[in-house]
């Protein structure tokens, strides 16, 4: 066992070499070049537990390469705001390694190798590399713990082993962060616009959080934006930033919570994914691309501009059954694609009649559903199969506002005879659906207003031809010889057979 202790200046070019036994080297006040072993040299595997310690009562600079070879080291370094190039290789054994300061010329290498290292670079705003084995490809390593912090630029390689990635950047800070084999955990919180952040978790079963950002994001939940043998992952984000998110192979769970004008792509990749993303403002947009596989999708608008796909793109029709839920203010566009989709707007709720909403079923027999209460435009259209679409009543629009669409539901490709069905919740399931003809000569606000008149009472619903589509206008309670406000009208383009009346039906 040695104890060195040893003070420097920058003209110095110092090599202290420990010994086999449990050494403890203290430098101090040093401003030169330095070469410290904890053991006999580079590579010592049978050396012991050794405890260095760099700058301990005044802060250090100057170029320091640190080894501290076999046993369980304890490497401490703290370095002034100052030039600083360090490189420190824990060696084998389970060392702590932790390494504060440096200015934003600083170079700063940690590589804590074999073992279960616990790595921290705090307050860091130069370059800093750190691996928690002995290289960013080292699949041998066992699970560390490695934290990070700064203005600086990281770039951190968990390597193998079940690791666990702490960053909280400063303004300015970037980070690439590579989870590395092994079921890993990694967060990266903070930073400011410009700051630029890329995760890629790794082929396995990880867990990954991105929060508090305003950059640009980039996050991977396998190995880049295609790996498909990637495990099921659990990836979180959220803040004002740009974020790319590709969930990659298995059954992904992602959740999403954007603030101010934040944007997000999110990509499920293969397996059934859980996609949830909400927040943002009126200027963000927002793309959902879930997969072909039976995914779960859940938007929460806040007036920005919101588009969903249930399959892979506008037109996968080998997509299985999605669930796609929408709610809260904003345009949406959703894609169900292929498979038996549901696709829930029932808790869209907006009072801005220049809202639209347009929702495509695409192949398979899918159900829609909008809710009462909202001023949107609602733009349906089924696509192949037998699809079902659920309207509860609820304020609409005047014959003015049905003349162009807005404010009004309006399906575009009901089938007359076919296995598509009209329901619409009027609170009672008795409700009469009455067929109406108007004469050639009539207008729309004629047509409409002989739908409200056939109504008996507050929820029947009158169905009357005209200009080459059907409506069905459902009485609101108001005036009961004529449209008003309080009346729901839903339009199905196309439909001239009055017998459509068969596919309508109240319900409770």
């Amino acid at each position: 066992m040695a104890t060195y202790s040893v003070t420097g200046d920058s003209t110095d070019n110092i090599t202290i070499t420990g010994t086999v036994a449990e050494d403890t080297i203290g430098v101090e006040n040093a401003g030169g070049v330095f070469t410290i072993y904890g053991g006999r040299g580079e590579g010592d595997a049978a050396d012991t537990d050794d405890v260095i310690t760099i700058g301990d009562s005044v802060d250090a600079y100057g170029t320091f390469d640190v080894f501290g070879n076999g046993g369980d080291d304890s490497i401490t370094a703290t370095f002034a705001d100052s030039a600083v190039t360090a490189t420190v290789i824990g060696g084998a054994g389970d060392d702590s390694i932790t390494m504060t300061g440096g200015d934003s010329t600083s170079t700063i290498v940690v590589a804590g190798s074999s073992g279960l290292d616990t790595i921290s670079v705090d307050s860091a705003d130069g370059d800093v590399t750190i691996y928690g084995g002995s290289g960013a490809a080292d699949a041998a390593d066992s699970a560390d713990f490695i934290t990070f912090g700064g203005a600086g630029t990281f770039d951190v390689f968990g390597n193998g082993g079940d690791d666990t990635v702490s960053g909280d950047l400063d303004a300015g800070g970037d980070a690439n962060v590579y989870g590395g084999g092994g079921d890993d955990v990694l967060s990266v919180a903070n930073g400011d616009s410009t700051s630029v952040v890329t995760v890629t978790a790794g082929s396995e079963a990880d867990t990954v959080s991105v929060t508090g950002a305003a950059g640009d994001v980039t996050i991977y939940g396998g190995s880049g934006e295609a790996d498909a043998a990637d495990g099921a992952d659990s990836i979180r984000f959220g803040g004002a930033g740009t974020f790319d998110v590709f969930g990659n192979g298995g059954d992904d769970t992602v959740s999403g919570a954007l603030t101010g004008g934040g944007d997000a792509n999110v990509y499920g990749g293969g397996g059934s994914d859980d996609i949830t993303v909400g927040g943002g403002d009126s200027t963000s947009v927002v793309t959902v691309t879930a997969g072909s596989e039976a995914d779960t999708i859940d938007v929460t608008g806040d007036g920005g501009s919101y588009t969903v796909y249930g399959g892979s793109g506008e037109a996968d029709s080998a997509d299985l059954a999605d669930v796609i839920t929408a709610h809260d203010s904003g345009d949406f566009t959703i894609y169900g694609n292929g498979g038996d989709d549901t696709i829930d707007l029932s808790d869209i709720d907006v009072t801005d009649s220049g809202t639209v909403v347009t929702a495509y079923g695409g192949a398979g027999d899918d159900a829609f559903s909008v809710g009462a209460d909202t001023a949107a435009t609602f733009v349906l259209s089924g696509g192949g199969g037998d699809d079902t679409y659920l309207v509860t009543q609820g304020a609409g629009a005047d014959s003015a506002g049905a003349s162009t669409g807005e404010g009004i539901v309006t399906i575009t490709d009901f089938e007359v005879g076919s296995g598509d069905q009209l329901n619409i919740n009027t609170g009672d399931s008795t409700d009469l659906v009455v067929g109406v003809t108007v004469s050639s000569s009539a207008t729309l606000q004629d047509a409409l207003d002989a739908a409200a008149a056939a109504a008996v009472d507050t929820g029947d619903i009158g169905v009357v031809i005209y200009g080459g589509s059907a409506y069905a206008v459902v009485e609101g309670g108001g005036d009961l010889t004529a449209l008003d406000s309080t009346d729901q009208v839903i339009k199905l383009t196309g439909v001239t057979d009055l017998n459509v009346i068969d596919q309508i039906t109240a319900v409770a």
